[in-house]
């Protein structure tokens, strides 16, 4: 798997997060891929708790000689971070 994340504070409270990971390569099965995408807006609630949200793309394809898959999911996400 490789991926990258780039954070981009752009008030103390306020940060953008954007990540990207791909992965497979045709390791586990025969032309198999796998990748994420996510645009994240942050905000820090209070000190150990920060509430994201944005958008999050999923590509799959690969498959067997029975089974394809092939194509993006994509939709809204909403997630919480506990810092400790």
């Amino acid at each position: 798997m490789i991926g990258v994340c780039f954070g981009l504070w752009l008030t103390p409270k306020l940060n953008l997060l954007l990540k990207a990971d791909c992965g497979g390569f045709g390791f586990v099965a025969y032309n198999n891929v796998d990748s994420v995408l996510e645009a994240l807006v942050g905000y820090q609630v209070a000190k150990n708790i920060r509430i994201y949200g944005g958008d999050r793309g999923r590509y799959a394809s690969g498959g067997t000689n029975d089974i394809a898959v092939h194509g993006w999911l994509h939709g809204p996400m909403l997630g919480t971070v506990f810092s400790f």
